[in-house]
């Protein structure tokens, strides 16, 4: 990963809220703007991380946490069309204008 990227996403997500972000919620949120809709098995690849340290981050980037708190309501999981199946890690419409406001910076 290109540590330009990490630095920009670093100074982007301060703001969203610094004391229940994590250095791992930025690098799986990086790792499906850089993949597009992924699979958790493709993260967990990815950033060599376990299955559930990937499926709690991916919840705390979703809309609601697995305490049922507000989450970051930045990518949503969704079934995956051609594979019935397995499910997607996708953006949310918030996702995408923060990774475009990553990739402008």
């Amino acid at each position: 990963m290109d540590h330009r990227l990490l630095a920009r996403a670093l100074d982007l997500f301060a703001v969203l809220d610094p004391t229940h972000l994590y250095a791992h919620h930025i690098q799986v949120f990086l790792c499906v703007v850089q993949h597009g809709p992924c699979t958790l098995k493709t993260i967990e690849d990815q950033l060599n991380l376990s299955g559930s340290a990937v499926s709690r981050t991916v919840q705390a980037l979703g809309s609601i946490n697995r305490k049922g708190h507000q989450g970051f309501d930045l990518v949503t999981v969704e079934r995956d069309p051609k594979e019935g199946r397995r499910f997607l890690v996708m953006l949310t419409s918030r996702g995408h204008a923060i990774a475009r406001q990553i990739e402008a910076l």
